[in-house]
C-alpha cells in the first residue's frame, strides 16, 4: 500500500524588513536589466505574459510591499509553474501529485544505493513498505546530509518526521549530486545558465566546496533565484548585476554573460532546448571559450508540442571545441540525457 497523503501547507514567516530590503534590491535590479532581457522563446514569452505576470507587474511598478509578499510565497504561486509545481496542486488530483513526489524520492533512493532498483517481475514501490521516513533516512545516510527543504518561498509537500519534501525536491538533490560527481576536485568556480528559483543551487552548494557561484537567466528568473538564495544563505551571500557588492552568488542577466569568469564548472538542465537556436549556440560558445572544467547537461531530447527544441549534442558539434566524455539516460527523467563535455585538447 502506497502512503500517498495530501500535501502540508507549513505557515508563511512574517513578511519582515529583510524581504522588503531584498524585494527593493530585486525592483533596482530589474530596472538595470530591463530591456537587455536577451532573445527568447516563444514559450517564454507566452509563460512572462501568462503565469509569470503578476511577478512582471510588480516589478514594472516598483511595488516593494507587493513583491515581497508575491516573492515569500512564491511556491504556492503561478509564478514559477513551468519552473517547478507552483499553484498546480490546488487545481489537481492531489493523489497524482503525491504519487509523483514518491516516485521522485524511489527513483533517487535506487540512484545512491539506498534501494534496490525495481524489476518489471518484481514487487512495486518496495522501497517504500516501512513507509516514506525510513527511505528518507536511507538516502541521507548515502549522502551524508539532510535532504529537507529550507522553509523559504512557501514550500509545501510531503513531511518525514520534521523534514518537509516537496514534489520536485528529490529531483533537485538528484541533480546537484550528479553535478558534484561530474564536477572537477577542488574549490569550485560554477556558472549555472538558467537555474529555476534557485533549488539546485543551494543544494550544490551544500554538497561542494563552492567558491563563486554565478546564474545566468532571464532578469524576471533572476528575482526569483536572487530572493530563494538571499533568504537560504543570507543577503550578503548574494550580489544582484549592478551592485558592488563581492558575494559568493551572482546574478547575471544574459548580456553579462561575459563577466562570469572563468568556470571550473557549467551546468545547465532544463533551458538551452529551450531558448533560441542563436542564443544556445552563444551559451555553447562562450562555454568552449571560458570553460577551465567541466560542462554538466541534463536536458530533454524530445519535441516540443507547438515549439522548435535545439538538441545540446548538436549544438555541441555546430559550435565545436568541447568533447563529450559520458552520456547517460536519466535515471529519474524519461526522455531527459546527462552529459559531461570538456575542453578540447588542442
Amino acid at each position: 500500500k502506497l502512503p500517498l497523503s495530501r500535501f502540508e501547507f507549513p505557515a508563511l514567516p512574517p513578511l519582515d524588513h529583510a524581504d522588503r530590503e531584498i524585494a527593493a534590491r530585486i525592483i533596482a535590479f530589474y530596472r538595470r536589466t530591463s530591456g537587455e532581457e536577451g532573445q527568447r522563446s516563444p514559450m517564454w514569452e507566452r509563460n512572462l505574459s501568462g503565469v509569470q505576470a503578476p511577478l512582471v507587474h510588480a516589478l514594472r511598478r516598483g511595488d516593494e510591499e507587493a513583491l515581497a509578499n508575491l516573492l515569500r510565497g512564491m511556491l504556492r504561486n503561478s509564478i514559477v509553474q513551468g519552473i517547478d509545481a507552483g499553484s498546480s496542486y490546488m487545481t489537481g488530483n492531489w493523489r497524482v501529485h503525491s504519487l509523483k513526489l514518491l516516485d521522485g524520492l524511489v527513483s533517487l533512493a535506487e540512484q545512491v544505493g539506498a534501494a534496490k532498483a525495481e524489476f518489471s517481475q518484481g514487487r512495486a514501490a518496495e522501497a517504500l513498505a516501512d513507509g516514506v521516513e525510513p527511505l528518507v533516512e536511507a538516502i541521507e545516510a548515502r549522502l551524508g546530509r539532510k535532504i529537507g527543504v529550507p522553509n523559504v518561498g512557501g514550500p509545501y509537500g510531503l513531511r518525514a518526521g520534521d523534514q518537509l519534501l516537496t514534489l520536485n525536491s528529490a529531483e533537485y538533490v538528484r541533480m546537484a549530486w550528479r553535478a558534484k560527481q561530474a564536477a572537477p576536485a577542488g574549490p569550485l568556480t560554477v556558472v549555472e545558465i538558467g537555474a529555476g528559483y534557485g533549488a539546485m543551487a543551494f543544494w550544490l552548494m551544500q554538497m561542494t566546496d563552492v567558491e563563486r557561484y554565478a546564474i545566468v537567466d532571464f532578469p524576471e528568473i533572476g528575482c526569483l533565484q536572487a530572493y530563494y538564495l538571499s533568504r537560504c544563505f543570507g543577503s550578503d551571500s548574494v550580489s544582484l548585476f549592478g551592485e558592488t557588492r563581492d558575494a559568493q552568488v551572482r546574478i547575471l542577466p544574459p548580456h553579462a554573460l561575459e563577466t562570469a569568469g572563468k568556470p571550473t564548472l557549467v551546468i545547465n538542465q532544463d533551458s538551452l532546448p529551450e531558448i533560441p537556436l542563436e542564443a544556445a549556440r552563444r551559451y555553447v560558445a562562450w562555454v568552449r571559450d571560458n570553460l577551465e572544467g567541466v560542462f554538466f547537461s541534463c536536458n530533454h531530447e524530445t519535441l516540443v508540442t507547438g515549439f522548435a527544441v535545439t538538441l545540446v549534442p548538436e549544438l555541441v558539434v555546430q559550435v565545436g571545441g568541447l568533447e563529450r566524455i559520458r552520456r547517460d539516460l536519466c535515471w529519474s527523467r524519461p526522455g531527459y540525457v546527462e552529459e559531461v563535455y570538456v575542453p578540447m585538447k588542442p
